[in-house]
C-alpha cells in the first residue's frame, strides 16, 4: 500500500509539473509589443548670407522620438538645436526648439513590430533663433512612408509644407514665410 501511495504522490507531482511547464511557456512566448522609436533625423539647411555666400545649418542634437499611441496613431518628437556656420564668423548655436508630429499610418500595425507604410499628419514645431533675436512657431502638414525591416529597424522618408511665422516681440516684426522641407529619419522601434 506503501508502494502505492508513493507512485499515485509521484504521478501528483509530474502531473503539476507538466501543467506548470505548460503554463510557464505559454507565458514565455508572449511577446511584448512594440510601442517606442527612438532614431536619428539629420537636418541641414543652407540659407543665404549675402549675393555670394551661404550660411550652413546642422542639428547638432538629430534624435527623434515617436511612441505608437494605437494600431494607426502615433506621435513623434524631435528637438532643434542648430548649429550655424557663417562665413567669417564663428560657428554658434542659431536655433533652439522642438517639432512635434501626430502622424496617422495607413497600413494597420500589429503589436510585435513597428509602424509601417504611408502616414500623413499635422507637424507643429517652435523654435527660438538665438542669433537674429525672434521665435518662429511653424504650421505644416507632414506625409510619407515608413520603410520597416525585421520588424524593428525603420527608415521614415517624407516631406512638409505649410507656413511659419516668425514673431519679434521687441520690435513687433511679425513676418510669415512659406515652409517646405525633406524628412529623412532612421531608427529602431522597441
Amino acid at each position: 500500500m506503501k508502494n502505492a501511495q508513493y507512485k499515485n504522490l509521484g504521478l501528483s507531482v509530474l502531473l503539476i509539473l507538466t501543467v506548470s511547464a505548460a503554463s510557464f511557456s505559454q507565458d514565455s512566448q508572449k511577446i511584448r509589443p512594440i510601442s517606442f522609436y527612438i532614431g536619428i533625423q539629420p537636418a541641414v539647411t543652407v540659407e543665404p548670407f549675402d549675393e555670394y555666400r551661404n550660411t550652413i545649418d546642422v542639428n547638432i542634437f538629430p534624435l527623434i522620438f515617436e511612441y505608437a499611441i494605437d494600431n494607426k496613431w502615433s506621435i513623434r518628437l524631435s528637438p532643434i538645436a542648430n548649429l550655424q556656420l557663417r562665413p567669417e564668423f564663428p560657428a554658434a548655436i542659431s536655433h533652439l526648439g522642438a517639432g512635434l508630429t501626430v502622424p496617422y499610418h495607413f497600413s494597420k500595425k500589429n503589436s510585435e513590430e513597428g509602424h509601417r507604410g504611408f502616414y500623413a499628419g499635422p507637424h507643429v514645431a517652435v523654435t527660438n533663433h538665438k542669433l537674429d533675436q525672434f521665435n518662429s512657431i511653424t504650421a505644416a502638414g507632414e506625409i510619407g512612408f515608413a520603410f520597416l525591416f525585421n520588424s524593428v529597424l525603420s527608415v521614415h522618408v517624407g516631406a512638409q509644407a505649410g507656413t511659419t511665422l516668425m514673431l519679434n516681440p521687441d520690435t513687433g516684426y511679425n513676418v510669415m514665410v512659406r515652409h517646405v522641407g525633406a524628412i529623412f529619419s532612421f531608427g529602431f522601434w522597441f
